[in-house]
């Protein structure tokens, strides 16, 4: 990806932080135009950012997926 689109899609990814939201990768795909929302939680967690993974078990597909709490903007 270049850069720019890098930058803007992890700035969509900065209005969730410090709100202890849960959300998918579906949902960063679909609601916050995020193309590969696990490359930006990775870059974030290495920013310092706190970010929980849950894994589950989807109701319709039963497929593995992963959730993610955004917890606060930065680890001490």
């Amino acid at each position: 990806l270049p850069v720019q689109t890098r930058y803007s899609e992890t700035e969509n990814l900065t209005v969730l932080l410090g709100t202890g939201s849960t959300v998918t990768n579906k949902q960063l795909v679909s609601r916050y135009k995020i193309l590969k929302p696990t490359a930006r939680i990775c870059e974030l967690r290495q920013d310092g950012f706190d970010i929980r993974s849950l894994r589950f078990v989807t109701r319709d597909t039963k497929r593995s997926a992963v959730k993610y709490r955004i917890m606060q903007r930065k680890v001490a």
